[in-house]
């Protein structure tokens, strides 16, 4: 009977892990990220099962699938034909850092909590650095993600979004009581939790107090469209952007900069086209947005969009003509100059492949199987982008399009 309790209460830890972790990132991102992996430490470090090697990299791999799967729905609904499979092997890698989380918290399960909750979040922090060396990074993997909003976001300018992760970690692995009968060391993990989350989290309020907060030397304009598409309409953003501008605009014409979302525009080609007779209700391009847009805004514009460009690359010893596809921010400025910045981070099989996959084999025979789309490249290096303000003083700004900024800040 005493075992058949056992097991339930660990298969009710194991599915309130996985619960929580998913109910603290999108798409509900509700606040379950101060304890969501504590049951972690009370499913390892339970002394009442005898636990082997098999069922240990079973669980740890299981729990960290199911943690991935449950939190991505949105990615792998938005991946082309047998996105499922691909989803499943990217949840994998996932589930290979909670692999190691679990090997970190059986065996430290006979030192003290705080000690084991040190060494836990330690290798659980690597994971997240070899995750996103090796480009197989999600955006879930970041445990710093979930607090961007509150005062503790403020360390990452020291400890860096890793250390911050780090931070979490520990307070969610200091989350259990300690094996002891006396009730000093049994309540040792909580309350050095609790006094770990009110000093980072004050230390933060003071933080953000003492930061000079200079406004920007110019003004500048987001717009973002909120459309509801039919499944069968075209996804043209341009035109209700478009709309939105030129009435903001009536309200406010003194704009320095006007900034459109990422991959707002038709995917362009980066040499200047002959100029004819544009349509934008059919598309509106790079050159077509310099023709049209700018001139009628009167004002520097950033704009997202896809951009193609024609080069060469070296294979089977010769030299053969190949076509890249970046994801850019380019800044249109009042002048008529463009210029542009191409994402260094790409999303994970989304936008393009990791460099552990991105060999010729999978490019040439597996990804075609699987309906994957020519792939985004790579962009080289951060590029700052200078245009002119209404009183004639250049600025300079750099851009980081959805994601990089993660790993670049």
């Amino acid at each position: 009977m005493t075992g058949i309790v056992v097991g339930s209460t660990r298969q009710l830890r194991a599915v309130t892990d996985v619960l929580l972790f998913a109910l603290s990132f999108p798409p509900w991102s509700l606040p379950t990220w101060w304890f969501c992996l504590g049951p972690m430490m009370w499913l390892w470090r339970d002394d009442r099962v005898s636990l082997s090697r098999l069922r240990l990299c079973s669980e740890g791999t299981a729990i960290g699938f199911m943690m991935g799967w449950t939190s991505t729905g949105f990615v792998r609904d938005g991946l082309p034909a047998f996105g499922w499979l691909v989803h499943a092997a990217a949840c994998l890698v996932f589930s290979l850092q909670f692999l190691g989380i679990a090997i970190a918290i059986r065996l430290s399960r006979n030192q003290p909590v705080v000690v084991a909750a040190f060494t836990s979040a330690a290798v659980a922090v690597v994971g997240e650095i070899l995750e996103a060396l090796l480009g197989v990074s999600w955006s879930v993997s970041n445990f710093s993600l979930t607090v961007a909003a509150t005062p503790l976001a403020q360390w990452s300018r020291w400890l860096t979004p890793f250390g911050l992760a780090g931070l979490m970690y520990l307070i969610n692995f200091l989350c259990v009581f300690d094996h002891s009968e006396r009730i000093v060391r049994k309540w040792i993990g909580p309350v050095v939790a609790v006094c770990v989350l009110s000093v980072a989290w004050i230390g933060g309020v003071l933080i953000a107090e003492n930061t000079l907060m200079d406004p920007l030397p110019f003004s500048a304009m987001l717009v973002q469209p909120h459309l509801k598409l039919a499944d069968n309409e075209a996804w043209k953003p341009w035109l209700a952007l478009d709309q939105l501008t030129r009435t903001s605009l009536l309200q406010k014409p003194d704009v320095d900069l006007i900034v459109w979302p990422e991959s707002c525009l038709t995917e362009s080609w980066s040499e200047e086209q002959e100029a004819g007779d544009s349509n934008m209700a059919a598309q509106l391009t790079v050159q077509d947005f310099a023709r049209l847009l700018t001139p009628a805004y009167d004002t520097n514009c950033l704009v997202g969009v896809v951009v193609n460009e024609r080069g060469t690359t070296r294979r089977y010893g010769l030299e053969v003509t190949e076509i890249r596809c970046f994801n850019s921010g380019c800044l249109f400025a009042k002048s008529g100059d463009i210029c542009r910045h191409d994402k260094l981070d790409l999303v994970p099989f989304k936008e393009g492949l990791p460099e552990l996959f991105n060999s010729r084999w999978i490019r040439d025979w597996i990804l075609p199987e699987l309906g994957f789309q020519r792939q985004l490249a790579y962009g080289r290096n951060y590029a700052p982008l200078s245009f002119h303000d209404s009183e004639g003083k250049q600025h300079s700004i750099a851009v980081a399009v959805c994601y990089e900024s993660r790993l670049r800040s």
